[in-house]
């Protein structure tokens, strides 16, 4: 059986592919057999608070709906 290699690894937020860079990484196990696929970039403080606020911009209505009501939207 062939391990697949993942060449990188990346966060998706606001549109943006981010690269490991300087942030901490985080190794992708495979679990059959114990080797390592990847690392995949942790996120900051500053990442979570952009991907919040994309999130907060892309969902405003949503924000103040009750989940039942969202169909009639």
């Amino acid at each position: 059986m062939q391990t697949q290699q993942y060449d990188s690894l990346y966060l998706f937020i606001n549109g943006q592919w981010l690269s490991a860079g300087d942030r901490d990484t985080s190794a992708v196990i495979n679990p059959a057999n114990g080797t390592t696929l990847g690392r995949l970039p942790l996120a900051t403080d500053a990442d979570l608070d952009q991907a919040l606020i994309t999130a907060g911009e892309s969902f405003p209505i949503g924000a103040t709906q009750c989940p039942m009501s969202a169909p009639a939207l």
